[in-house]
């Protein structure tokens, strides 16, 4: 992750251990959120980086189409923040549903022994297992 102008590695967490703290934008709605462009990229130092850390071997000569390939996913995901989505509410479906429910009430209980009337053992109304946890 790249440090900010003005920051030092580390700054963003008074115990200087690196946690990058949102900026108060990142709280507030879509519609309240500041347009603003926000550039994205990796270099291949990040690249190696970020490799290190997920314990994946990477050859030298990958790092930059690595960093090439970042960069245009990157690129992508910036045009996104070019729609406009004022307005328009979040969903999490495509279609507007709403979910099928029921009644809450208690239906054919009270019946202990019905229901453990064909189990294989029981023992007061309740079922008796083999024990798998010693």
């Amino acid at each position: 992750m790249s440090v900010g102008k003005g920051q030092e590695e580390g700054a963003g967490h008074p115990s200087g251990i690196g946690i990058d703290i949102p900026p108060p934008s990142a709280f507030l709605t879509r519609s309240q959120k500041p347009k603003v462009s926000l550039t994205m990229s990796v270099d291949d130092a990040t690249i190696r980086k970020v490799a290190k850390l997920a314990h994946i071997a990477i050859k030298d000569e990958d790092v930059h189409p690595m960093t090439e390939k970042l960069n245009g996913i990157l690129g992508w995901i910036e045009q996104l923040n070019e729609v406009d989505v004022d307005g328009i509410e979040p969903m999490t479906t495509c279609i507007p549903m709403t979910q099928p429910l029921r009644e809450d009430v208690v239906t054919d209980g009270g019946k202990p022994e019905a229901v453990t009337a064909n189990a294989p053992k029981s023992d007061h109304n309740f079922f008796v297992v083999p024990k798998v946890v010693e």
